[in-house]
């Protein structure tokens, strides 16, 4: 019986591994029947269903979730992508970019879109939206750039007008200096109705979002160009903001950074790193402008943590866990940032007892930890990152086999 199962197994094509060309071999001659006895199997997720290479997708503004744009384009490339085209038309500043599009194109759900067309740089993008609450960012990198370009509409004489207009030069990542961009859009409601915000409402709530996605983390960038993160999840956010929107961290050192949004550099003075740890499940900077002297606090965490430390109004938490229920059934990873502007005296006063903590010869983690804790208040939230971690190939069809099999798969994750 164990020969012929052996010889079974070695001769099923489906048990053959067509990229390494390696058929199923049987070394024991007792194998089935140990397998036959599984009836549960205990798995980590992280690294062990999945590949441990996080990457960026989806972010929330004011309600609503964004695609994060897939693919760099290049300005004045026109490309296919799912039927939808894109045409690059001429730059268009961060003031304007609160005007909003009709709707979104395709996300990830089962709901099916019709093909739009979007003009990327300032025009308007015709489709519909999945839900009444989601949005959707077109594939290609948005940049962000000051120019001379009016919002167009989406008529077909616009569109023609559109098509000659494109933007110049490229960008030096090694300077720090955005290329021409292209406009981040932000769909209105699929009723049509307009935004109630106005459009400089927008472009601050992207460029405080952008700007703690750049400056909140421990990230550092070589002289290759590279980033080096502390865990796969800061480098995600930083190379999220980096190739989606071409923001640039143009230096790190101990005591300051320098990042480029909207093609124009800010330096910040660090003054203080409250560090993420399993406990506080949340980490925070405190930088000093050197342009404007204000003192800023950004933070980034768990939503079940960050949620309570921020000032949130009840239609605005609802809007949130909303969001981060339909995330996290997505089996994204989320994280909630949020900031706070502190006044100098503030500032001072809480330097004073953080370097006494950092100094301590006892209890150090705990005065640590209480001293961030005295900071982390009454902050505003940002934004909403959701970043995915994906599957390692063919995981879905083996849990699959398992099931049909009769075998329980018990995932254990700290995630949602």
């Amino acid at each position: 019986v164990n020969v012929g199962q052996a010889y079974l197994m070695t001769t099923d094509e489906q048990m053959y591994h067509e990229a390494l060309d390696v058929a199923c071999c049987v070394r024991a001659s007792n194998l089935v029947q140990e397998l036959g006895m599984v009836s549960n199997i205990f798995t980590d997720k992280t690294g062990t269903l999945t590949c441990n290479e996080m990457r960026l997708v989806k972010y929330v503004l004011k309600g609503k979730i964004f695609d994060m744009p897939a693919a760099p384009i290049a300005v004045g490339e026109s490309v296919n992508i799912n039927t939808d085209s894109i045409s690059s038309v001429a730059p268009v500043p961060l003031e304007e970019m609160g005007q909003e599009s009709a709707t979104s194109g395709p996300t990830l759900t089962t709901t099916t879109t019709t093909p739009s067309q979007i003009r990327l740089g300032g025009a308007l993008a015709t489709g519909r939206a999945t839900t009444p609450r989601r949005a959707s960012s077109k594939p290609g990198r948005v940049r962000l750039q000051r120019a001379n370009s009016d919002v167009s509409s989406s008529s077909e004489e616009d569109e023609e007008k559109a098509g000659d207009r494109t933007g110049k030069g490229e960008s030096e990542s090694g300077k720090g200096k955005a290329s021409p961009a292209r406009k981040l859009v932000f769909p209105a409601s699929p009723t049509g109705s307009s935004a109630a915000a106005s459009s400089n409402d927008h472009s601050k709530e992207l460029f405080n979002f952008l700007r703690c996605l750049m400056t909140c983390h421990t990230v550092v960038r070589e002289s290759n160009g590279t980033y080096r993160a502390e865990s796969p999840d800061e480098l995600a956010l930083v190379q999220g903001a980096t190739g989606g929107f071409d923001c640039q961290l143009v230096e790190r050192g101990s005591r300051e950074m320098t990042v480029c949004i909207d093609g124009q550099n800010y330096t910040y003075t660090i003054l203080a790193v409250n560090a993420f740890n399993a406990d506080r499940k949340r980490m925070s900077v405190l930088l000093k402008d050197n342009a404007t002297g204000e003192y800023l606090l950004l933070c980034k965490g768990a939503d079940n943590i960050m949620l309570p430390l921020c000032n949130v109004t009840p239609d605005e938490d609802v809007s949130l866990n909303e969001s981060l229920i339909e995330l996290s059934n997505m089996g994204l990873r989320t994280l909630v940032v949020a900031q706070r502007v502190i006044s100098s005296a503030e500032a001072q006063a809480w330097l004073k007892m953080y370097r006494s903590s950092m100094v301590a010869t006892s209890n150090r983690d705990e005065l640590i930890a209480a001293a961030g804790a005295q900071i982390e208040l009454k902050m505003e939230v940002v934004g909403v990152t959701a970043i995915e971690d994906k599957l390692q190939d063919e995981v879905p069809e083996v849990i699959s086999d398992l099931t049909k099999a009769g075998i329980i798969v018990w995932m254990l994750t700290g995630d949602k």
